[in-house]
């Protein structure tokens, strides 16, 4: 009797310990998953607090104008290594209907090489957007850029959350591919991130 007792509370035991080791796995590939995110978090609420500390950000706005005009053109040059002229109606729509008050013509860049188009459309940009704060009062500029600033990069790092999470409700199916869904997880994550900033 004594035996089949001793049987059965280390059957227990057993099976305690097992339960607790997969409870104990889940948990630490959750934190793993979380990690992923926190260190997304990280960086961005750094970006907020650069822009809550400075006293102005137009230069990094100017900066971001930039980088966006070179990321656009860039992007449109493969496969043929340079700007076709579908390529430079493409750009000029996603400006036009995007960015610009006065649309810019696709026969004003026509001839322009990849450099200069690209100074142009920035040149172009800030004119604008110069134009765009005169009608400000120039006492309200540097919070009014903070608060536009700081809404877009609240607005997009929600939807990036959203987006993360639903990555996430489905990425354990590619284990069934044979792929590591913690790696594959980090690695579009990462992408997207890359993507968000």
């Amino acid at each position: 009797m004594k035996c089949q007792f001793a049987i059965k509370c280390y059957r227990i035991e057993s099976a305690q310990k097992r339960v607790e080791g997969n409870n104990f796995d889940i948990r630490k590939q959750l934190l793993q998953y979380d990690d992923v995110i926190n260190q997304q978090r990280t960086i961005v609420y750094e970006r907020r607090n650069e822009i809550l500390d400075s006293a102005s950000i137009h230069e990094t706005i100017l900066n971001t104008f930039y980088n966006y005009i070179d990321e656009l053109i860039n992007s449109h040059l493969m496969p043929e290594g340079l700007l076709t002229t579908k390529d430079k109606s493409e750009i000029l729509e996603a400006l036009n209907s995007n960015l610009l008050r006065h649309n810019i013509k696709e026969i004003t860049i026509q001839a322009f090489d990849t450099q200069t188009t690209i100074d142009f459309l920035y040149e172009k940009l800030v004119s604008e957007y110069e134009e765009k704060l005169s009608e400000i009062p120039a006492d309200i500029i540097d919070e009014f850029e903070k608060a536009i600033t700081l809404r877009v990069i609240d607005m997009h790092w929600m939807e990036h959350i959203n987006t993360m999470s639903h990555l996430r409700e489905g990425i354990h199916l590619r284990g069934y591919a044979q792929e590591d869904p913690l790696r594959a997880y980090t690695t579009e994550g990462f992408d997207l991130f890359d993507s968000l900033l």
